[in-house]
């Protein structure tokens, strides 16, 4: 059976353009005038050596069996209509979205390699609630969820306890700094998260904790983009609400009352927001309707002694972590590997699983850093 090269071109020139990418571009890379690389995606040469197929998927960000297998299952259809609904996602973002999808694949793979199995999130989209309200039906999830997890009190690090499921999480700075998180159901590979680094660490634990309502309510959409500042339908309210109430339950503002003065309402919600790794924004949401009237709520949303700086967060994934280290593996970070999967790469090499040049593939890094990287990594793991 002959290889079908117009198929090929098709594949090269649909991924191409869905990364807003030109063609001389392409043709830079390739080292080629733009007519031959034109003759590529219009199927026109009878044959195509293996390095430039290998090159051009590295271009577009996606694995080569893509390209040259008819059998090959990718998450292509549900990037591209990611990018058809949201339209104006940039050419950098969109990058750093299909690099995302390749961690996720890679990860799946690995935890393959290696027999890791874990339990599939609980699904509501069939679940019986008492009532259609969409509030309501967020509410009552986060506490099921509380309780199925054995979540006691605050969580302390959200994406180590999600990713005790078969969920695929990864943090990235992305250029647009109003998305907060992205959602993609991948054929294979399942339920893939990206939250936005450049977010605030609370805000962070929050668009994980919304992004996880959307793997519990809504995989059947396959695909979404959460943005900071859009108005929100009832999917993202019910979203919004499950996230509030998973991360800060009512235990948590029990003690707050009518019957303080101002100045000690704001220090009890300091140290809520320090306990349950919220921002004041969401202690004071809570309150909303229940313990404090509109004009208190309206004036704590506005004082600026309630922003709570940098400098007293921690990244829950980045604890324990000398200072020495800390920028080092908090760069790695953001550029969208988690030390999570740093480990399941390392473990895979060592037991054989995979050559060294794959650990560099599936770290996205050159010999030299990948280098630094283990180096470093022998440290952090006896801290």
């Amino acid at each position: 059976m002959s290889f079908d090269y117009k198929l090929l071109g098709k594949k090269i020139k649909e991924a191409r353009e869905s990364l807003l990418i030109e063609k001389e571009e392409v043709a830079n890379y390739l080292r080629c005038s733009v007519k031959e690389y034109e003759k590529i995606e219009h199927g026109e040469l009878n044959r195509i050596d293996g390095d430039t197929i290998i090159i051009i998927s590295q271009i577009l960000e996606m694995d080569f069996r893509y390209f040259v297998s008819g059998n090959y299952v990718s998450a292509e259809s549900q990037i591209k209509e990611l990018f058809r609904q949201n339209g104006e996602i940039s050419k950098n973002d969109r990058k750093v979205i299909r690099k995302f999808i390749r961690l996720c694949e890679e990860k799946h793979n690995l935890e393959d390699l290696l027999s890791i199995q874990k339990p599939l999130p609980y699904d509501y989209s069939g679940y019986r609630f008492k009532s259609n309200n969409h509030k309501y039906q967020g509410i009552t999830a986060a506490y099921k969820e509380r309780e199925r997890l054995n979540i006691y009190d605050s969580i302390n690090n959200i994406y180590a306890l999600l990713r005790e499921q078969n969920i695929h999480i990864f943090r990235r700075r992305l250029e647009d700094s109003n998305i907060s998180g992205v959602y993609i159901k991948h054929p294979i590979a399942g339920h893939c998260i990206l939250v936005n680094y450049s977010e605030d660490l609370y805000r962070q634990n929050f668009s994980m904790a919304h992004e996880y309502c959307h793997v519990l309510f809504d995989s059947g959409k396959e695909q979404s983009i959460t943005y900071f500042d859009r108005e929100m339908d009832y999917v993202e309210i019910r979203a919004n609400n499950f996230a509030s109430n998973f991360l800060l339950p009512n235990k948590g503002i029990e003690s707050i009352n009518t019957y303080i003065s101002y100045e000690q309402l704001k220090k009890k919600i300091l140290d809520i927001c320090s306990h349950y790794n919220v921002s004041s924004k969401v202690v004071i949401y809570r309150l909303k309707g229940k313990r404090l009237n509109k004009k208190l709520i309206e004036r704590l949303l506005k004082d600026k002694n309630l922003i709570i700086p940098m400098s007293d967060k921690i990244d829950p994934e980045l604890a324990g972590v000398s200072r020495n280290l800390h920028e080092k593996f908090k760069k790695i970070i953001e550029s969208g590997i988690s030390i999570e999967y740093i480990e399941l790469v390392r473990n895979a090499y060592q037991q054989n699983e995979i050559s060294y040049s794959k650990m560099l593939e599936c770290l996205q890094m050159n010999i030299e850093d990948a280098k630094l990287l283990t180096d470093s990594w022998d440290v952090y793991m006896e801290v």
